[in-house]
Protein backbone atom coordinates (compact mmCIF):
# COMPACT_ATOMS: atom_id res chain seq x y z
CA UNK A 1 0.00 0.00 0.00
CA UNK A 2 1.45 3.17 -1.27
CA UNK A 3 0.59 6.67 1.60
CA UNK A 4 0.07 10.14 0.05
CA UNK A 5 0.49 13.54 2.09
CA UNK A 6 -2.14 16.39 0.57
CA UNK A 7 -1.83 20.03 1.75
CA UNK A 8 -5.40 21.20 2.32
CA UNK A 9 -6.28 24.89 3.38
CA UNK A 10 -8.75 25.00 6.28
CA UNK A 11 -12.44 24.94 4.51
CA UNK A 12 -10.75 21.98 2.33
CA UNK A 13 -9.79 20.19 5.72
CA UNK A 14 -13.45 21.44 7.60
CA UNK A 15 -15.16 20.16 4.56
CA UNK A 16 -13.75 16.41 4.76
CA UNK A 17 -13.79 16.34 8.06
CA UNK A 18 -17.67 16.87 8.48
CA UNK A 19 -18.27 14.81 5.32
CA UNK A 20 -16.11 12.17 7.27
CA UNK A 21 -18.71 12.28 10.37
CA UNK A 22 -21.66 13.01 8.50
CA UNK A 23 -20.78 9.01 6.72
CA UNK A 24 -19.39 7.80 10.31
CA UNK A 25 -15.85 6.97 8.25
CA UNK A 26 -12.29 8.13 8.49
CA UNK A 27 -10.89 11.20 6.28
CA UNK A 28 -9.08 8.58 4.74
CA UNK A 29 -12.05 6.58 3.86
CA UNK A 30 -13.80 9.38 2.57
CA UNK A 31 -10.81 10.64 0.04
CA UNK A 32 -10.38 7.00 -0.94
CA UNK A 33 -14.05 6.87 -1.82
CA UNK A 34 -13.36 10.06 -3.92
CA UNK A 35 -10.99 9.11 -5.83
CA UNK A 36 -12.73 6.48 -6.59
CA UNK A 37 -15.95 7.60 -7.33
CA UNK A 38 -14.13 10.21 -9.64
CA UNK A 39 -12.36 7.40 -11.16
CA UNK A 40 -15.42 5.44 -12.23
CA UNK A 41 -17.14 8.64 -13.52
CA UNK A 42 -14.08 9.51 -15.93
CA UNK A 43 -13.91 5.28 -17.00
CA UNK A 44 -16.97 5.82 -18.05
CA UNK A 45 -16.31 8.80 -19.68
CA UNK A 46 -19.19 10.84 -18.62
CA UNK A 47 -18.29 14.66 -19.05
CA UNK A 48 -19.24 17.64 -17.09
CA UNK A 49 -21.61 18.32 -19.57
CA UNK A 50 -23.26 14.62 -19.86
CA UNK A 51 -23.37 13.99 -16.19
CA UNK A 52 -25.02 17.60 -15.78
CA UNK A 53 -27.40 16.24 -18.38
CA UNK A 54 -28.21 12.94 -16.81
CA UNK A 55 -28.96 14.47 -13.28
CA UNK A 56 -31.31 16.95 -14.82
CA UNK A 57 -29.02 20.13 -14.33
CA UNK A 58 -29.68 21.42 -17.50
CA UNK A 59 -32.28 22.98 -20.17
CA UNK A 60 -33.05 26.65 -21.46
CA UNK A 61 -36.50 26.00 -20.91
CA UNK A 62 -37.42 24.11 -18.32
CA UNK A 63 -36.46 24.02 -14.45
CA UNK A 64 -36.39 26.48 -11.41
CA UNK A 65 -35.18 30.78 -12.33
CA UNK A 66 -31.79 31.09 -11.94
CA UNK A 67 -30.20 27.38 -12.39
CA UNK A 68 -27.28 28.50 -14.23
CA UNK A 69 -26.60 30.94 -11.02
CA UNK A 70 -26.99 27.81 -8.13
CA UNK A 71 -25.76 24.69 -10.33
CA UNK A 72 -22.62 24.31 -7.65
CA UNK A 73 -24.85 23.66 -5.26
CA UNK A 74 -27.45 21.86 -7.44
CA UNK A 75 -25.04 19.43 -8.69
CA UNK A 76 -23.62 18.65 -5.27
CA UNK A 77 -27.21 18.37 -3.81
CA UNK A 78 -27.81 15.69 -6.76
CA UNK A 79 -24.78 14.02 -6.38
CA UNK A 80 -25.34 13.36 -2.40
CA UNK A 81 -29.04 12.09 -3.20
CA UNK A 82 -27.47 9.54 -5.85
CA UNK A 83 -24.94 8.51 -3.54
CA UNK A 84 -27.43 8.17 -1.25
CA UNK A 85 -29.49 6.05 -3.25
CA UNK A 86 -27.10 3.74 -4.34
CA UNK A 87 -25.84 2.67 -0.79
Amino acid sequence: MKMLSVRLDDAEFAALSQLSEQLGETRSQVVKRSIAALARQKLRGESPHELAEKLGLIGAFRGPAGLSETVASRVRQKLRAESARRR
